[in-house]
């Protein structure tokens, strides 16, 4: 690691560290994914409370609205904590690689194979949200929600839509970190829709998060705040930048250092994008929806939101404290799939074990793969510079698995 770090560091100095020349860090994603030959198509999702969502679709140029479905079968990729859906394609300049399937962006690797609809929902709160008739900047209720909210109204709206522009009747999905939470909340609160999401991958699943050993458990005090003041949680592009680009501009190895306390070591982490990465990333979360993070951390299992006020639980879980998602609950016959690396500093080893161990304790069938990489962290998932060859072949031999063209 070292190693790399003084290469990077000597780059900066000759002019390539944070280059100008790419122009991805001031595109949109609609441009980006023009610039790369491909189309989007966005699609808007009422949820049953109000919200209004965005769905986005990525397509090659050749796309025929009438032929496309009929051999592709239709995939959800949920971003995670602070995401969106742009995050699957920013990690590469390239669409192709020549040591793995396609590249390094993980959206486009899927359209190329021919075989799947790419479907990529924005949570609320992220781009694209709007409400009926709450006001993201006069109404505090607009930003009180977590990500059971995105599992019991959000998903199921994106599925209705997905099945009703498609025509299938089952969905596969992917789930990136706090989109893996998501799903196993929808299996165990709405079974049901177990017989429509077929496989579920889990890329890094946030479920159990007690041994983590990233610098953010060190904001862990401040929620009780931050559930208190409610709201909204963002990071202004203005405010990211004007820290985070002279820090890394003048000091890589600062930079690392930083980026690694918070996501884990890692070899392969694409520094070189940096400027890109901001450009589309971090996307406004809730104060709530960080607040049931950090206490998943500090009740060290996969707790429903404590309202820390017994008439609260009590309307919400006819419970005076928060339970435990009832995890039995998920069919047996669900298929799931688990991917997790080996120094993620957000979900560690032992986290990742203790829930794969949990699900199989209640009979779930659970197939877990292991990153075969000595160091790889949190973010590799999205930004490794071999995050193709050691994550997003191994996700797509799964979908394959159970692909199954329309007839």
């Amino acid at each position: 690691m070292k190693r790399i770090i003084l290469i990077f560091l000597f780059l900066c100095t000759v002019g390539h560290c944070l280059s100008t020349e790419d122009l991805d860090k001031s595109r949109s994603f609609a441009e980006l994914i023009v610039s790369r030959g491909f189309r989007l198509l966005s699609y808007t999702v009422p949820t049953a409370d109000g919200y209004i969502l965005t769905l986005d679709r990525v397509v090659p140029p050749e796309y025929n609205e009438r032929t496309y479905s009929q051999r592709r079968q239709p995939v959800i990729v949920q971003h995670g904590l602070f995401g969106s859906s742009s995050d699957f394609f920013i990690t590469s300049p390239d669409i192709r690689s020549s040591d793995n399937h396609c590249s390094d962006n993980f959206g486009f690797c899927l359209v190329l194979t021919g075989r799947y609809d790419v479907f990529l929902p924005n949570s609320r709160g992220s781009v694209g949200t709007d409400h009926q008739w709450l006001s993201e900047k006069e109404d505090d209720q607009y930003w009180n929600f977590t990500f059971e909210q995105m599992a019991i109204y959000d998903t199921p709206a994106v599925i209705e839509t997905i099945q009703n522009v498609t025509g299938y009747k089952k969905i596969a999905a992917i789930g990136y970190s706090q989109g893996s939470n998501i799903f196993f909340i929808l299996f165990s609160l709405l079974p049901k829709y177990v017989s429509i999401i077929e496989p579920f991958i889990s890329w890094a699943p946030p479920a159990i998060i007690g041994n983590m050993t990233s610098s953010a458990r060190l904001l862990v005090p401040l929620y009780p705040i931050l559930q208190k003041e409610k709201g909204k949680f963002s990071f202004s592009d203005i405010r990211v930048r004007s820290i985070i680009s002279p820090t890394c501009g003048l000091s890589e190895t600062l930079c690392a250092e930083a980026l690694l306390s918070f996501f884990g070591e890692s070899d392969k982490m694409n520094l070189s994008r940096l400027e890109v990465y901001l450009n589309f990333f971090p996307s406004p979360i809730s104060n709530t929806d960080l607040s049931h993070f950090a206490q998943l951390y500090e009740r060290k299992n996969f707790y429903r939101f404590d309202y820390h006020d017994e008439e609260q639980n009590l309307k919400a879980y006819n419970k005076k404290e928060a339970p435990l998602y009832p995890l039995e609950n998920i069919p047996k016959k669900t298929k799931i799939y688990t991917i997790h690396g080996n120094t993620d500093a957000l979900v560690t080893n032992s986290d990742a074990t203790k829930f794969i161990k949990k699900l199989r304790s209640i009979g779930l069938k659970v197939n877990d793969y292991k990153v075969p990489s000595e160091k790889f962290n949190h973010f590799d998932f999205m930004v490794g510079e071999n995050a193709g060859k050691l994550v997003y072949d191994k996700t797509i031999q799964i979908l394959d698995k159970f692909y199954n063209k329309k007839s």
